[in-house]
């Protein structure tokens, strides 16, 4: 069969293109650790106690904060008393006097450490007094339209450093959290009182912001919607929020709000939830004097499984490739480049040996005659 230079480039040109694809949807990568081992940062962990110094029948908390590993934690608590926990957090009342102990064990990547931490508990511990009490409040925005969310916040100083809140205002306001959140139907000024007490004395502060009814009822021009991605997702993953607006003058401003202390001034903002449930974000969308406010959700589940998928046989893996910082799509590049090369290689060592069967043919002939 007779080979001619068209034949040979097809061939090589298919070959290219089948390899090529190939490396696109064979090759695993090693950042995915389908068959390497994940390089974590080493495992770190502490050992937090509410109060070094209580008295008997105080309530005393035990909480722990982890860094590093892979970045999802397993704890358990042990310790005098019963204590026994695994959660990172763990409250216990203790009804007799010593010196308490509690050590926490955190996993992360089949990695192990443990932290312990103690507090004095005595029958007539009298805590240091520090200076009168002090304290004010605030409402965050101070000027807002109706149905925007107000947060209201309280700072106390002084007392004994322990601190109840109780809050009463405008349109049935109530709360006995140091940061209490409400919306206003209706325009005009909002008064929020908060009472706190601390070591048997109290004071009551008051603070306002101011409601404006500027929102419009019927808005066609400016619409918006947002959402989440992903919209289900683990403890610790990252979120991203997005908003996208349509009409006005196509000019906006946005202001982001939700769960979890979620805040943000762009058109995408991004959050990580260290726990599970249902998160809300709200944003508000400004454009030529008129406003659109849009909620949507992400749901958060706690467990998290990690599968690894299998190798199978014959597959090319870049996870034999040494760790050298090439991004994935980099790595498939310059593999099919070489490939491209190795075959540019053999076609040439291919035509340059065909070349010289013809020209010792040539010669043959040329003698023959």
């Amino acid at each position: 069969m007779k080979i001619n230079k068209t034949t040979i480039i097809a061939t090589l040109g298919s070959m290219t293109l089948a390899l090529a694809f190939f490396a696109m949807v064979g090759i695993k990568d090693a950042s995915a650790c389908g068959s390497t081992v994940c390089q974590y940062p080493p495992l770190v962990a502490n050992c937090l106690v509410s109060n070094t110094h209580v008295k008997v029948g105080d309530v005393v908390t035990w909480t722990t904060e982890g860094e590093g590993g892979n970045g999802y934690y397993s704890f358990y608590w042990y310790g005098d008393d019963g204590l026994e926990s695994d959660y990172q957090t763990v409250s216990i009342r203790y009804m007799d006097p010593g010196v308490k102990t509690g050590t926490i064990e955190i996993t992360s990547n089949n990695e192990t450490i443990s932290r312990t931490c103690s507090v004095t508990v005595e029958d007539d511990y009298v805590p240091p007094r520090n200076k009168d009490l002090e304290g004010s409040c605030k409402g965050t925005p101070s000027r807002v339209d109706e149905d925007e969310r107000v947060t209201w916040t309280a700072t106390a100083r002084g007392g004994d450093g322990d601190y109840e809140y109780e809050w009463s205002g405008t349109d049935n306001l109530d709360g006995d959290d140091k940061s209490i959140t409400k919306r206003y139907n209706d325009s005009g000024t909002k008064t929020a009182r908060v009472k706190i007490t601390s070591d048997g004395e109290s004071i009551t502060r008051t603070c306002t912001v101011k409601v404006d009814n500027d929102k419009k009822d019927d808005n066609d021009d400016l619409d918006a919607y947002c959402k989440a991605s992903p919209s289900d997702a683990k403890v610790g993953d990252r979120i991203k929020w997005t908003v996208y607006p349509d009409g006005g003058n196509g000019r906006y401003t946005y202001d982001w709000d939700g769960d979890d202390n979620l805040n943000g001034d762009d058109k995408s903002i991004t959050k990580t939830y260290n726990t599970a449930g249902r998160k809300e974000a709200e944003v508000t969308v400004k454009s030529d004097g008129d406003r659109k406010t849009v909620r949507c959700y992400a749901d958060i589940e706690k467990d998290r499984t990690v599968v690894v998928p299998p190798q199978t046989d014959g597959g090319i893996y870049l996870s034999s490739i040494p760790a050298t910082g090439i991004s994935p799509t980099m790595k498939v590049s310059l593999f099919v480049a070489g490939l491209f090369m190795w075959s540019a290689f053999l076609s040439y060592l291919y035509i340059a040996r065909r070349n010289e069967k013809i020209k010792e043919k040539a010669i043959l002939q040329s003698l023959g005659e």
